[in-house]
């Protein structure tokens, strides 16, 4: 009796694991929807989306933190951009008018950044990461 209840017991925390790490994981989507896989942040800072308040547009913003710089660099799947690209800042915070943001959270291109675009009909994603404070902007828009 004893013995199938522990069976039982694993196969639940077996399942719990494989759910957590797949559909509990906030990064799930994007590799779902962009094929890229986002190393687990060591903080999720802020997270707002519309995705539920409209069908027309669904756009997320995430910021995570991570506590080095080697993660970023494993995402060897990304090529980075690693100049200054007013027209991209311009094209990001023209997307973020979308997205409800509290102002202490808002992007900040001050500082030094990598990013990456990709699109994909009007569907857009934009990963934008400042190494000097080891912040990721996750920026994606479905339409």
């Amino acid at each position: 009796m004893l013995e199938k209840f522990l069976k039982i017991l694993l196969i639940i925390v077996i399942l719990v694991f494989i759910y957590m790490s797949t559909f509990g994981n906030p990064f799930f989507a994007i590799k779902m929807n962009w094929g890229i896989k986002i190393p687990s942040a060591d903080k999720i800072v802020y997270e707002s989306d519309t995705c539920s308040k409209s069908y027309a547009l669904c756009a997320t913003y995430t910021v995570v933190k991570y506590n080095s710089n080697r993660k970023m660099k494993k995402l060897d799947i990304i090529n980075w951009e690693k100049e200054k690209n007013i027209a991209i800042e311009t094209k990001i915070l023209k997307e973020l008018n979308e997205v409800v943001i509290k102002q202490k959270y808002m992007i900040n291109f001050s500082d030094e950044y990598w990013y990456y675009q990709i699109a994909h009909r009007d569907d857009q994603l934009f990963l934008v990461y400042f190494p000097k404070i080891k912040m990721l902007y996750i920026i994606e828009q479905l339409r």
